[in-house]
């Protein structure tokens, strides 16, 4: 599992976890300048094809939004995560998780400066090699091979 986390003092800190099945962000209100309430914290998953859109747009200065809608709970308990890069000098990269059905809102947002963006960037990349190594380690096993692979298993020619 990786992990990894950015916080800001006296706002909001974010938590990253990475396992085989996808990345889990926790975002979490701050309770003073050096403390976060991780009780209150607020979970979004991102599956392996949200990790690579994400990390598409994050590196090629796009913007990137995903919604989730709780099978339970209905369009009231909707999410949205988006991730806003830099116009300019002045603006930071924003990432934010939104709850546009909730009154009051509880939505979070954190600035991300350009390393702490190339750390993330860096974190869904190492995450996303853990994910295919599941995947192909799982295909691998259910159509007879080898974890590892086999040469047979691979065609000469993809195209």
């Amino acid at each position: 599992m990786y992990r990894h986390a950015f916080y800001r003092k006296g706002k909001v800190a974010v938590e990253f976890r990475a396992d085989k099945k996808g990345v889990i962000l926790r975002f979490a209100p701050a309770q003073d300048d050096r403390r976060f309430n991780w009780s209150q914290a607020v979970v979004f998953s991102l599956n392996v094809d949200e990790c690579g859109e994400l990390l598409w747009a994050m590196e090629g200065g796009r913007e990137f939004r995903a919604y989730h809608v709780p099978p339970k709970g209905g369009n009231e308990n909707a999410k949205v995560l988006s991730f806003r890069p830099a116009r300019n000098e002045k603006e930071g990269n924003a990432l934010t998780l939104l709850f546009p059905n909730k009154k009051p809102s509880p939505n979070f947002f954190i600035s991300l400066s350009p390393g702490e963006v190339r750390a993330l960037q860096v974190f869904l990349q190492e995450s996303m090699k853990l994910m295919f190594e599941d995947d192909r380690s799982r295909r691998f096993r259910r159509e007879g091979g080898s974890a590892a692979g086999n040469p047979s298993d691979i065609d000469e020619n993809p195209f």
